[in-house]
């Protein structure tokens, strides 16, 4: 499966890392791994998600509250 991160979103993650290695050196980096762990999940098991509306599914963080919204979008392979 492909993941695509809207604009918005990688601009929000940019600026959450920097926060969190701002208020902890390292913990930006950490929270990062733990994004990119949950987005490799999101890959291999694209529909195995809770549900936080009628169209996205949610992916829990391990080491935080966060949970990353995700949209399975149907596309046709020629």
């Amino acid at each position: 499966m492909r993941i695509r991160f809207l604009q918005v979103a990688q601009l929000e993650l940019d600026e959450a890392v920097d926060y969190y290695n701002y208020e902890l050196l390292g913990l930006g980096d950490a929270f990062l791994v733990e994004i990119l762990k949950a987005l490799d999940r999101i890959a291999k098991y694209p529909e195995s998600w809770s549900p936080l509306s009628k169209r996205r599914e949610g992916a829990k963080l391990d080491v935080s509250p966060t949970a990353l919204s995700t949209r399975l979008e149907k596309t046709k392979s020629w």
